[in-house]
């Protein structure tokens, strides 16, 4: 996937999430923010792109409609997207989706949680991570899956996850993720009224195809090469590399 293909990636998500109105102005400006950092690779050519959306700023999506998902929630996601390289992103490659919960009797739970941390919440954002999830490439020389899914991970101090940072195993084998795919996976989940509108217009369905097709292509080439009667398992060839 080249640099003109990724801005056009976020200049489409950009205005089928507005069209839709799954973003409101900061996740306008989240994308022009990204789009420019793209941009900055354009003058330098030789250089391998990469794309930072950070946790403080995150792609925020609007609140869930309690008709179509049962409690108020708010999803956003964030991470660092990098180059892939016959499929193969070229560093550091990860997708967090965070869920937060508006409701207390949702949020908060006397028979686990402190009275303090009831307190805490109310005053400081009145929400709480209840889902925090990572879509992740393995570095070389890491031990895990090639391509995996992460529940947890290193969470920010305003989100009061149940789950402590240091639990960092299991990771789940799964597929590679991009923007624009985990986009869809955002929409298709919480805001399923939406997705035939969002999925099926000709330029996302476009974009999705050229990221799938950028990302997907070797990692389903190493699931077709793997033999049943071989000498390793499933989980052992789609481990890391070295």
């Amino acid at each position: 996937m080249n640099i003109d293909q990724m801005i056009q990636e976020v200049d489409v998500l950009e205005g089928r999430l507005g069209h839709e109105g799954l973003i409101d102005g900061q996740g306008h400006h989240v994308l022009q923010l990204a789009k420019a950092s793209l941009q900055s690779y354009k003058k330098r050519p030789a250089d391998q792109w990469n794309v930072s959306i950070e946790p403080h700023e995150p792609l925020a999506f609007r609140e869930t409609k309690p008709k179509h998902v049962k409690h108020r929630m708010k999803v956003d996601l964030f991470g660092l997207l990098s180059q892939p390289e016959n499929g193969i992103p070229t560093g550091k490659h990860s997708i967090v989706i965070r869920v937060w919960c508006l409701k207390k009797n949702v949020w908060f739970d006397p028979r686990l949680d402190a009275s303090e941390l009831a307190q805490d919440i109310a005053t400081g954002s009145g929400r709480r991570v209840m889902l925090r999830f990572r879509f992740d490439y393995a570095l070389p020389g890491a031990d895990e899956p090639w391509f995996h899914l992460q529940i947890g991970g290193q969470q920010e101090p305003d989100e009061f996850y149940r789950m402590p940072d240091n639990l960092g195993t299991p990771r789940f084998l799964h597929h590679p993720m991009n923007l624009v795919m985990a986009c869809e996976f955002v929409v298709r989940h919480f805001y399923p009224e939406a997705y035939d509108a969002f999925s099926k217009e000709p330029n996302l369905r476009g974009v999705l195809r050229k990221a799938e097709a950028a990302y997907l292509a070797p990692f389903l080439d190493r699931v077709r090469s793997y033999q049943p009667d071989s000498d390793v398992s499933f989980l052992s060839h789609m481990w890391r590399l070295s």
